[in-house]
């Protein structure tokens, strides 16, 4: 069984899961939830203060890690 298909995206490799794969996914794990792959998160707009120079992922002053 092929289990995903590869593809070319503006921020590099895409990798998808194929329908067949999926399909047994959710018979062989039904607890894993529902099989609905046409939903579709919509982009959210951030929250005010969100992003820019108020975000801190702690590595300030590192010079090489």
């Amino acid at each position: 069984m092929e289990t995903y298909t590869t593809s070319t995206g503006e921020h590099g490799d895409v990798y998808r899961a194929t329908d067949e794969y999926v399909r047994w996914f959710y018979a062989a794990y039904p607890k894993a939830g529902r099989a609905d792959r046409t939903r579709r998160l919509a982009p959210r707009v951030p929250t005010k203060g969100v992003g820019g120079s108020e975000i801190s992922f702690g590595l300030e002053g590192v010079e090489d890690f």
